[in-house]
């Protein structure tokens, strides 16, 4: 998990396999991703891998088509759900683009084009709340934001499962999971010690288990190995951590 939704749209037949801890296939194509908050994801994908994907905050992709984003977790929802019969014209204006810059465009001045047609409202705490997290890499208290925000702690868990997919605490974890991963894929020379300490972990022992929990693997397992799909699912660009 990286703490975003993804949109999924697959360029050739040549499609990853998804397999869930107890080896069950998981028959996925186009759509949207939620949060992977349920057991281990093996995921094997074929050397000629192509697609294009779209990266929403979760409360964005909330206020576009008002499903509560938990309802996506563990699973990609076809991309008919969510845009009924504008989807084999969208799908098929993105395929026969002439290039992936032209591809990418079309896909970012789709949903711009619905994100204008949204009436702008006040930001919401829960929204303000996300945003936040996302700034500050999940290094946040979460007692401090509420009071922050003058909303209750168990309103805003309450509110944030369904605008943003998970509880804020456990959001937080995934963006600072995201971001020590990030630090070191960029830093492949960084210390792990450094890592911990700028990612805010309590010690050594609290980072490995996170490691283990969100990979499935220990650090010195998990690097032992090529895993050529990190890059789509987990870490974000540099860029994008601050």
């Amino acid at each position: 998990m990286d703490g975003f939704v993804k949109l999924f749209i697959y360029l050739n037949d040549n499609l990853p396999e998804y397999h869930d801890s107890e080896g069950r296939q998981k028959y996925w194509g186009d759509g949207i991703g939620g949060h992977q908050t349920d057991g281990d994801l093996v995921i094997q994908t074929p050397k000629n891998l192509k697609l294009i994907f779209c990266i929403f905050r979760p409360f964005g992709f909330y206020r576009l088509f008002k499903i509560p984003i938990h309802l996506l977790n563990n699973k990609v929802v076809p991309l008919e759900v969510f845009l009924g019969k504008r989807t084999p014209e969208f799908k098929e204006k993105v395929l026969s683009a002439p290039s992936d810059e032209t591809k990418i465009r079309m896909v970012d001045d789709f949903f711009g084009s619905l994100v204008r047609q949204l009436h702008t409202p006040y930001r919401s705490a829960v929204e303000f709340a996300q945003d936040l997290m996302l700034q500050n890499n999940g290094l946040v208290n979460i007692e401090n934001l509420s009071n922050q925000l003058n909303i209750s702690r168990r309103s805003l868990e309450r509110h944030f499962s369904e605008n943003v997919g998970m509880s804020p605490k456990y959001y937080a974890r995934v963006l600072r999971f995201n971001y020590a991963f990030g630090l070191k894929r960029a830093n492949p020379a960084l210390d792990w010690f450094d890592i911990i300490y700028d990612c805010g972990y309590f010690d050594q022992t609290h980072f490995i288990k996170d490691f283990r929990h969100f990979t499935g693997e220990p650090p010195v397992a998990f690097y032992s190995k090529p895993h050529p799909i990190d890059s789509v699912y987990v870490g974000r660009g540099l860029k994008n951590l601050k």
